[in-house]
C-alpha cells in the first residue's frame, strides 16, 4: 500500500473513494525487529492505537528490504540490530527508492553517531525502546488521527 492510501482504496490521494467510511482510514505500520518480545510489545502497542494497522514484519535485514518494498508501509519501525545486518542496511537500501515511507529507528542502541548516522541516511527520529516507548505511542497515534481526518476531508470534497 503507497503512503497515503487506505486499505481497499481504488483512488488516489486525489481521487478519493466514496464508499469509504472514516473508519476505514488506516496507517500501515511495518516492524523490522529481531527479537520476538520486543516486537510483540510492538503489536500490542499498534493494537491499542486506533486508525493503525500492521503491514508486515521481520526480522533480518534483507528479508525487510524485499518486503518494505512488497509493501508500500506508511511508516517502518526499525530497530538498530537486525539478523544479518542493521537498520542502516535497510535505510541505505529502501529510502531512496521509497523516500515516502517514514522510517523511525525503535532501538535500545542510541550512541549518537548512530543516531546521527540514521538521521542522515532518511530516518524521521530515533526512539530509545528502553525509555521512550511512550514517545512512539504518542507519535504514532498523532500520525494515525491525522490520516483519519485527512481522509475525511477527502470523503466531503468528493460529497
Amino acid at each position: 500500500m503507497a503512503r497515503g492510501e487506505f486499505p481497499h482504496q481504488t483512488g488516489s490521494m486525489n481521487q478519493p473513494n466514496p464508499s469509504l467510511s472514516a473508519s476505514d482510514a488506516q496507517l500501515g505500520v511495518f516492524i523490522v525487529e529481531d527479537s520476538p518480545v520486543v516486537r510483540a510489545r510492538i503489536e500490542e502497542m499498534l493494537a491499542e492505537i486506533p486508525g493503525t494497522f500492521q503491514a508486515g514484519h521481520a526480522s533480518a535485514a534483507e528479508q525487510a528490504i524485499r518486503a518494505i518494498h512488497d509493501t508500500h508501509p506508511d511508516i517502518v519501525l526499525l530497530d538498530m540490530h537486525l539478523e544479518n545486518g542493521t537498520g542502516l542496511d535497510v535505510l541505505r537500501a529502501v529510502h531512496p527508492q521509497l523516500p515516502e515511507i517514514a522510517f523511525y529507528m525503535v532501538s535500545s542502541f542510541t550512541p549518537p553517531f548512530y543516531r546521527r548516522a540514521a538521521l542522515r541516511l532518511g530516518a524521521t527520529a530515533y526512539f530509545d525502546k528502553t525509555c521512550q516507548m511512550a514517545e512512539l505511542r504518542h507519535t504514532l497515534a498523532s500520525l494515525a488521527g491525522r490520516s483519519v481526518q485527512e481522509h475525511q476531508v477527502q470523503l466531503r470534497q468528493v460529497q
